[in-house]
């Protein structure tokens, strides 16, 4: 992929992370979150698109004992 393809893709992911941030944003404040309160679960939303669902889902899973 040439260097220009690559950077409107990364523009335009940019742009949908925005986007999508306000409308979170202004969701938990709709709900009667603070400012704050807001700021912090954005703060888990990005990190969590960014990132997925984190290590915790990356280790091996410990078998159940009998």
């Amino acid at each position: 992929m040439d260097r220009k393809k690559q950077t409107n893709r990364l523009i335009n992911a940019i742009g949908t992370t925005a986007e999508s941030s306000l409308v979170f944003y202004r969701a938990a404040i709709n709900a009667g979150a603070t400012e704050a309160e807001a700021t912090r679960l954005l703060q888990a939303y990005i990190g969590a698109m960014a990132f997925g669902k984190g290590q915790a889902n990356n280790q091996p899973q410990e078998e159940p004992q009998a």
